[in-house]
C-alpha cells in the first residue's frame, strides 16, 4: 500500500477517520493524501456548522496533526464531493480511501445522500469507513481485534489475506466468523425433524470450513472461530461491538441489482459501532458474475 487518501470536511466525523488514515499510513509506510473539496454550493455536511472557504480550509489542512510521515495536502473544488473524492483518488493512484460516515437511516438518509457510500460504489479501491465517537470524543485507534465474517465464497480468500497481513502489522486476535441463515418456516409446519437435521449438518459444515480457512493464517497470529445462527447483518453487528475493526468483502453491485439484491456489507455499514474496511472485488471479476448472471 504506497498512497492513502483521506478526504476532510473538517466535521468530527471526518476527524475520527482521520486519526485511523494516519495509523494505517504508519503501519504501512504510505503516503497520506487529505483532500477538502470545495463544493460552490456548500455547506456538504450538516454537521459543520460554516462550510470553509477556500482561505480557511488551506488553514484548517496546515493545522491538522498527520503523524509526521510523507504527506499531501490537497484542495479540490467540485460541482460535489464524491465526483471530485473519486476523480482525485483514480488521478493519484490512491491504494485505499478512509472516510467517515455519518451513519444515516431511513428517509433521512436517502434525501441526504452519503458521500462515503457513492465513492465506495463508484470506486474500486478498498474504503475504510469510520463513525464518530458517539461521546464526540476522538480516540486513539486501536486494533486489538480484527473481525472478519466469511462467506466461503471466491472472495474469502483475498480477505483473509488482507485480514491476515492487518492482524499482523496491529498485533491483533484475527476472529473469522460464519453466519448460518436459519431457514423461515411458518409456525403451523413446526416442528419438522427434517429441517432441525438439515440445521445440524449445515452448521457441522460450516464448522469444519471455518476451520479450514482459520488453518490458513500463520501460526504467529493468535485466531478464534465460530459459527452463528442468524440474520447475518444483526449477528456480524453483535460480534462486530468487541472488535476493532471488521473486514468485509463487497459484491461490487450498482443500480437496480444492487437495490434488489440487498447487500449484507451495506446492512453493516450503516450499523457497525467499529471501523469497516470494505474490499471491492476486481473488475475482472465483476465482469465474470454479470455475465453469469
Amino acid at each position: 500500500m504506497n498512497r492513502i487518501l483521506i478526504p476532510t470536511d473538517f466535521s468530527p466525523h471526518a476527524e475520527a477517520a482521520l486519526a485511523h488514515a494516519v495509523e494505517f499510513a504508519k503501519a504501512f509506510g504510505a503516503e497520506l493524501h487529505v483532500l477538502n473539496v470545495q463544493v460552490p454550493y456548500g455547506p456538504t455536511s450538516p454537521l459543520i456548522d460554516k462550510f470553509p472557504d477556500e482561505a480557511d480550509a488551506k488553514e484548517a489542512l496546515k493545522g491538522l496533526d498527520l503523524g509526521g510521515g510523507r504527506v499531501v495536502r490537497a484542495l479540490d473544488r467540485g460541482i460535489a464531493a464524491a465526483p471530485a473524492i473519486l476523480t482525485y483518488a483514480d488521478d493519484h493512484d490512491v491504494d485505499l480511501v478512509v472516510m467517515g460516515s455519518h451513519g444515516r437511516r431511513g428517509f433521512r438518509r436517502i434525501l441526504l445522500g452519503s458521500v462515503t457510500e457513492e465513492v465506495l460504489r463508484a470506486g474500486h479501491w478498498p474504503v475504510l469507513t469510520v463513525h464518530e465517537e458517539k461521546d464526540g470524543e476522538a480516540k486513539a485507534p486501536r486494533y486489538l481485534k480484527i473481525l472478519a465474517p466469511v462467506d466461503f465464497s471466491s472472495r474469502t480468500a483475498g480477505q483473509l489475506e488482507v485480514a491476515t497481513d492487518l492482524a499482523g502489522r496491529f498485533g491483533s486476535v484475527l476472529e473469522i466468523i460464519h453466519v448460518v441463515d436459519p431457514p423461515v418456516v411458518p409456525e403451523l409446519y413446526m416442528p419438522i425433524s427434517p429441517l432441525a437435521i438439515d440445521m445440524k449438518k449445515t452448521m457441522e459444515r460450516a464448522l469444519r470450513r471455518v476451520d479450514e480457512v482459520a488453518a490458513t493464517v500463520p501460526d504467529d497470529i493468535e485466531v478464534v472461530t465460530d459459527v452463528l445462527v442468524g440474520r447475518s447483518v444483526h449477528e456480524i453487528n453483535q460480534r462486530a461491538k468487541d472488535a476493532d475493526l471488521l473486514v468485509m468483502p463487497t459484491h461490487g453491485y450498482t443500480g437496480f441489482d444492487r437495490m434488489m439484491m440487498g447487500s449484507v456489507t451495506e446492512g453493516v455499514l450503516r450499523r457497525a459501532t467499529c471501523p469497516v474496511l470494505a474490499l471491492k472485488p476486481d473488475a475482472e471479476e465483476t465482469d465474470a458474475e454479470a455475465d453469469a448472471s
